[in-house]
């Protein structure tokens, strides 16, 4: 039992093409349309589905997207290897900080958007003095 080359290499490509999208910031999307967690292909195999887990675990705190995804991964560790020790870990450690994970991404989300928030005041604040500068300007010499 072997791997088909043209697969691996297109598993690759779509992984490198959606990990390219979270390191961005951008929402992951496979194609037009298509919602990532239901169209991603989660591996079936222990090896292959350890392996995924273990590259996707470094990026759970990026993006929500990636917080499903592993959890589609635990579910499904679960479901077709209950009893394997080597799941124990990843399984384990996932349930013990899903909720602190996530809680930190909404967190860090919250204060990106008050980052924008401000920005936008202080440019407004901002054009708003000069405009009057300019008018005091015009006022005074036309």
């Amino acid at each position: 039992m072997g791997y088909d080359p043209a697969a691996v290499e297109l598993f690759a490509i779509k992984q490198l093409r959606f990990m390219k999208q979270i390191n961005e910031g951008t929402k992951p999307s496979l194609g037009p349309g298509t919602d990532v967690v239901g169209s991603f292909s989660i591996p079936d195999t222990r090896i292959e589905l350890l392996e995924y887990m273990s590259d996707l675990r470094p990026h759970l705190r990026v993006s929500e997207h990636n917080v499903d995804i592993y959890e589609e991964c635990v579910r499904k560790a679960k479901r077709l290897f209950p009893d394997d020790p080597l799941f124990r870990d990843y399984i384990d450690g996932f349930e013990a900080s899903s909720k602190k994970i996530r809680a930190e991404i909404k967190e860090e989300k919250e204060e990106r958007q008050q980052d924008k928030e401000d920005k936008k005041f202080i440019i407004v604040f901002a054009l708003l003095i000069i405009n009057t500068l300019l008018g005091f300007l015009l006022l005074r010499f036309f």
